[in-house]
């Protein structure tokens, strides 16, 4: 039984060929910065419990005039 040294890090082993990972669609589209974010945000339970109240509270500024319109003053 042959023993075959640990590679440097960041440096291949003899013998390997540098690979680049396939960039996603959203990579393509943002950037790899902005994809990371992007993903981040979507990914944390938190941050998304978040955006869901932020998006509520736009929903509701939105449809203000619809959910308790204004009184008219000669209303009975």
């Amino acid at each position: 039984m042959t023993s075959v040294p640990a590679p440097e890090r960041g440096f291949p082993h003899a013998g390997a060929e540098w690979t680049l990972r396939e960039r996603s669609r959203l990579e393509r589209l943002l950037g790899p910065e902005w994809a990371r974010l992007v993903r981040g945000v979507f990914t944390n339970p938190l941050s998304v419990v978040g955006l869901f109240i932020v998006l509520s509270f736009i929903a509701i500024d939105i449809f203000a005039p619809t959910l308790a319109p204004k009184v008219r003053p000669n209303a009975n």
